[in-house]
């Protein structure tokens, strides 16, 4: 077999196994009713679907059974002792269940900040922010974006722990003066403080207000949320 034929089939294997794969969380997600199913109308699946998909799950199991055997070689190969490796192994397999059937439980599967466990969410949302008017209109000045080098704007040495004790602290005469001073860089006047109200549902802006740097921006972290 040629080098060309090696990658083509490696290619073809490879997307067959993504295949079987999708296929099989899809069906195992759907098969515990969740309540974030109420949410969203999924259009029913016929008798022919469901016969294909589990047609395929089989093809799946047959498959994952002949490399079982490899997969166990190659684990038990890795330079970890027996015992660690049998408790590790067992917590993500619980973990790997737990996504197979869409069940979050902690402390497996703490998908915190990706969790859906927010069911009474609020229309709108207000918390404090910087604004940014220049010629172009106006912007947010986030911290949390100016913490990352591949996406910040004004500072382009500012690391994301640097960035959030700036945030935790922007209300300080010498953290405005910071940022003050940086946006000038840009031609850009001094952001100014603000309370934002928005909509939950899409992010639409209701409402901008100005409000007192002198206030504690932990008090109104914890009374309003974190910036957006």
């Amino acid at each position: 077999m040629s080098t060309s034929d090696g990658a083509r089939s490696r290619g073809l294997q490879l997307g067959a196994g993504l295949l079987l794969l999708i296929n099989a969380l899809d069906v195992t997600t759907s098969l515990i009713p969740y309540w974030i199913d109420t949410k969203y109308q999924v259009p029913p699946r016929s008798a022919w679907e469901w016969l294909g998909q589990l047609a395929l799950l089989g093809v799946a199991v047959l498959w994952l059974g002949r490399l079982a055997p490899r997969i166990a070689r190659a684990l038990l190969a890795l330079p970890i002792p027996r015992a660690p490796l049998m408790v590790c192994g067992a917590f993500v397999a619980v973990e790997l269940v737990h996504v197979a059937l869409r069940y979050e439980r902690y402390p497996f599967s703490p998908v915190a900040m990706f969790s859906d466990a927010q069911v009474d969410a609020p229309q709108t949302w207000r918390q404090p922010a910087l604004l940014l008017e220049g010629p172009n209109g106006s912007d947010w000045f986030s911290f949390q974006r100016e913490g990352d080098r591949s996406f910040a704007r004004y500072f382009s040495d500012l690391d994301y722990k640097g960035s959030a004790a700036l945030r935790m602290y922007r209300d300080t005469p010498a953290v405005q003066a910071l940022v003050a001073r940086e946006v000038a860089r840009h031609g850009l006047p001094p952001p100014k403080p603000v309370y934002v109200e928005y909509r939950t549902s899409d992010g639409q802006v209701v409402s901008i207000e100005p409000r007192t740097p002198e206030a504690s921006f932990m008090d109104e972290q914890a009374a309003r949320g974190s910036e957006p």
